[in-house]
């Protein structure tokens, strides 16, 4: 008989008021922030993510949640352009930091 897991396995982006879950396996400290997404048209999305998450995953989840093709958006932070393979934690982000969904021309 297999023995229930006691591992919480949580959305991708889930909201939760806690900023740390704890992975069972090993005992390894996962860290979360809540950031928002906000975009042209001032519309502010909130998401908790794992710092280690990769941009390319916020990127898609906020098209798929806001109706946008993921191929007509970009992330700015501070006036710069989020790389895919930014994370939370390589640019240094916050508890509370804001991200601006702009969306692309044609040309771009």
């Amino acid at each position: 008989m297999l023995k229930e897991s006691k591992e919480r396995v949580l959305p991708l982006l889930e909201l939760d008021d806690s900023n740390e879950h704890v992975k069972e396996a090993g005992m390894e400290k996962i860290k979360s922030i809540t950031i928002a997404v906000k975009d042209q048209e001032s519309v502010l999305v909130e998401y908790c993510i794992n710092v280690n998450m990769k941009m390319s995953q916020l990127l898609s989840k906020h098209a798929e949640k806001t109706g946008v093709d993921v191929r007509t958006i970009a992330f700015l932070l501070d006036h710069r352009t989020v790389q895919p393979e930014d994370t939370p934690d390589s640019l240094e982000m916050k508890e509370g930091d804001i991200i601006s969904a702009h969306r692309l021309s044609q040309s771009e």
